[in-house]
């Protein structure tokens, strides 16, 4: 029911390089907030049983709700957004797909990626972690992100490195390497 792979978007002959997630420890932030709202809602109820007052006792029972509703809410948010996000480099193109109950898929075939963009803050330079964006012909904005991926240096390079090269060929008459595989595909075909 809930197919949360990649594969069943990949071409016959189309073979997937690496699968990813969002990495855990990019959301480390996140994640001590959890523990912090959790560690208060026992704190709370700890109060609650400590204290003889009924006014104090109520406080304390609704303050403990609270912080364990928060860290419940936040805790489910943060996996909801690492289960529902998917990204794939494969020997032909970029995919990105977001959803679990619905999913919405993008790809970008390496010959029409022209830039990518790589951001992070202080607190994913720490952990490694980083969003990559890539921007494709006829688009004004990044169409794709992968966000909070692990070695995001190491990604940036793989999908740079299967980019055509776009310099203009010496000779005017010569076709580009864009050309050529556009050639090929299509004697393919025939």
């Amino acid at each position: 029911m809930f197919d949360l792979d990649l594969k069943k978007h990949l071409d016959s002959d189309e073979k997937m390089i690496l699968f990813m997630r969002p990495a855990r420890i990019g959301y480390l932030f996140q994640y001590v907030l959890v523990f912090l709202f959790f560690f208060a809602g026992i704190f709370f109820l700890y109060n609650r049983a400590v204290t003889t007052l009924g006014a104090l006792k109520v406080l304390n029972t609704t303050l403990a709700t609270v912080a364990f509703g928060f860290a419940v809410i936040l805790g489910i948010k943060i996996e909801w957004s690492i289960l529902s996000r998917r990204y794939g480099i494969t020997s032909e193109r970029v995919m990105h797909s977001k959803g679990i109950l619905y999913e919405k898929f993008h790809s970008a075939k390496y010959g029409f990626i022209t830039d990518t963009a790589l951001d992070q803050s202080f607190l994913d330079k720490i952990v490694n972690t980083g969003t990559l964006s890539i921007n494709t012909a006829g688009g004004d904005d990044y169409e794709i992100s992968f966000r909070k991926i692990k070695d995001p240096f190491k990604v940036k390079k793989m999908i740079n490195d299967q980019i055509p090269d776009r310099t203009p060929a010496i000779n005017p008459n010569e076709i580009t390497p864009i050309e050529k595989e556009i050639v090929k595909k299509a004697k393919k075909q025939l």
